[in-house]
């Protein structure tokens, strides 16, 4: 049997990194990520430099292995970018959770210290969204494709 993409053996969370500083967690997966991961598709950072390190990373299914980050930063081009694989905008009045690390990752950004280490070009950061339009889309809009995010937040990606 082949391993889910959705299926998680756990996670490594960057405990020192001020993107965190606001939500409270171990290195490892505890109680408070059972609820924001549950679901959720990583994405597969194999593409990427290898300087990118993933503040929260998914540790795949031994069989595959992939790179995966939940929650990771980049600058690409002149823009600085965050990305979180999990829901963390719908239903916030019953996940308090997902609500405090709205919150944490919102607040690093706004911040002094939101400096992301790795630029990509904008062809390796398309190429961590595989099959998306992004590459010959005419409007300012982009839906995910629906191999990285089946989740309930189909929102389209502004680009």
């Amino acid at each position: 049997m082949n391993p889910k993409l959705e299926a998680m053996l756990g996670l490594w969370c960057d405990v020192k990194h001020p993107a965190l500083a606001g939500f409270p967690t171990e290195a490892f997966c505890d109680w408070q990520w059972t609820d924001v991961v549950r679901g959720v598709r990583a994405i597969n950072v194999e593409k990427a430099p290898p300087q990118l390190q993933p503040i929260v990373s998914a540790i795949d299914d031994w069989n595959r292995n992939y790179k995966l980050g939940v929650v990771f930063e980049c600058k690409v081009g002149p823009g600085r970018l965050l990305v979180c694989a999990p829901d963390i905008q719908s239903n916030l009045e019953n996940r308090s959770v997902a609500r405090q690390l709205r919150r944490s990752l919102l607040d690093y950004m706004a911040g002094d210290r939101f400096q992301p280490p790795v630029t990509l070009t904008a062809q390796q950061a398309d190429a961590l969204w595989p099959g998306s339009q992004a590459q010959n889309a005419t409007p300012a809009e982009v839906t995910p494709p629906p191999d990285i995010n089946e989740g309930p937040n189909t929102a389209p990606i502004v680009r």
